[in-house]
This record gives structure tokens, C-alpha cells and sequence, in this order.
């Protein structure tokens, strides 16, 4: 019951509130702030199937950063400038039958430098867990590509 209310809060932030001027709220936690980018979702075909691409936005809090950065110790990846994080960009593909893989991530300091850049082989598919933050994004970003779908299927057809 927990998870549908936070559901249908998450629902209600997507309606009405924008993070950045191209990006669309997601919702706030005490460690970070998501959001996806309106301007570069898109419809993507890949070997017959359909797909939803969208860059996600994380922006940590303070408390979120530092559990970043331990993050990426304890899987012994560098640290080097990390105190001055600003926000990650995850690059994703969602299918219609509710799996996702990530493409890409990238990490940017507060001068917009990039601290680092990890790219991520296509095959890594996962499903997508019900009742998990994964699922409510998911969720958001299905439904942005309904409410749009003549903007997502002029983009597709013009790439």
C-alpha cells in the first residue's frame, strides 16, 4: 500500500512540475532529485522492437553525494574530483514490456567538467521489479511517451 501511495505521489509531482526548464520532475528523496530530459526522448527501434530512450538526471543532495562517492569506492572506481559533483545523467533504454538497460552514465562536476563516463554493452537487460523506484520511473517515462507520442514519433521518423 506504501509503495502505491508513493506512487501516486510521484504521479502527481510528473502532472505538474518541471525540474529544469527541458526536464520533467520525477520526484525528491533526501538523497537526490530525479528527472528526465523532455527534449531528448525518443522512440527507438532495435531489431524489430520498440523502446523508449531517455536521459535521466540524478542530482544528489549532500547526504546523497557522499554515499555516491563510498558508493563508487566500495567498487573501486575513482573518486578524483568527486567532491565537487553536481549531477549524474543515466542514458537508458525502456521497452515496452517493462526492461531497461543502461547505455551510458555520466558524471559532471559543478563547472560542467565531466568526472567520469562509463558505457555499458546493450545485452545487459533487466527486468524491471514491480513495485520498485525502477518501475515508477518507468511508469513516468511511459506515460510522458503517451501523452507525446506525435513528438516522439516525428523525432524518430526525422533521425
Amino acid at each position: 500500500m506504501k509503495k502505491i501511495f508513493l506512487l501516486m505521489i510521484l504521479l502527481s509531482f510528473y502532472s505538474v512540475a518541471f525540474a529544469e526548464d527541458n526536464y520533467q520532475l520525477i520526484g525528491s528523496s533526501s538523497y537526490e532529485t530525479l528527472s528526465f530530459d523532455t527534449d531528448m526522448i525518443r522512440f527507438r527501434k532495435e531489431s524489430g522492437e520498440m523502446f523508449i530512450e531517455v536521459w535521466i538526471k540524478h542530482q544528489p543532495t549532500a547526504e546523497g553525494a557522499k554515499e555516491y562517492i563510498q558508493e563508487r569506492q566500495k567498487n573501486k572506481l575513482t573518486t578524483e574530483g568527486f567532491e565537487n559533483l553536481s549531477y549524474y545523467i543515466d542514458h537508458k533504454l525502456y521497452s515496452l514490456n517493462k526492461k531497461s538497460c543502461r547505455i551510458d552514465s555520466t558524471d559532471y562536476a559543478k563547472d560542467e567538467s565531466i568526472l567520469d563516463s562509463k558505457y555499458y554493452p546493450l545485452r545487459n537487460w533487466q527486468a524491471i521489479q514491480h513495485s520498485s523506484e525502477e518501475e515508477i520511473i518507468w511508469a513516468l517515462v511511459m506515460q510522458y511517451a503517451e501523452d507525446y507520442q506525435y513528438v516522439l514519433d516525428y523525432r524518430m521518423q526525422n533521425n
